[in-house]
């Protein structure tokens, strides 16, 4: 009877096996494209989101670390804050977040770029502390503050 009742058990969970689904074809990533702060007003939250759409990995080093997906961990690192840093304040917003700007200022090695920040890369001081001579070099080089934009160029 229990020999039976093993292959009426196998004989359903067989008819109901159901092929896995195959892999997505995109890994979607939320980002914002303007100020996180746009977000919580109905006017400008629509088109402050977006979704990026990056090809998808199955096999993700730790990290995340793949062929489209990685988590930086570069010695290069330039991070870019694009908000306005009295308006944030008119509003009572903590602005930048203490731990986040620390922490940002630590792995970034100071190279954290403000859209309303003195526009004299001479006055970063933090990452001219943190980086050797060749690192503020080249950040120089590839840094432009300008009135209407802040540019840091990434070589390929």
């Amino acid at each position: 009877m229990a020999a039976k009742a093993a292959a009426v058990t196998q004989a359903v969970q067989s008819a109901f096996v159901v092929d896995p689904a195959p892999p997505p074809i995109y890994r979607r990533l939320r980002g914002y494209t303007f100020d996180p702060s746009l977000s919580t007003r109905l006017d400008t939250a629509v088109v402050n989101e977006t979704t990026y759409y990056v090809d998808w990995e199955a096999k993700l080093e730790k990290g995340p670390v793949g062929e489209y997906l990685e988590v930086m961990e570069s010695d290069d690192l330039v991070a870019m804050i694009p908000v306005h840093r009295q308006t944030a304040g008119d509003r009572h917003w903590d602005f930048p977040y203490g731990q986040l700007w620390d922490r940002l200022k630590v792995k970034a090695k100071g190279r954290v770029l403000l859209a309303d920040g003195d526009l004299d890369v001479e006055k970063l001081t933090d990452a001219r502390s943190a980086l050797s001579d060749e690192e503020w070099k080249r950040f120089k080089k590839r840094t432009k503050l300008e009135q209407l934009y802040v540019e840091h160029r990434i070589p390929c």
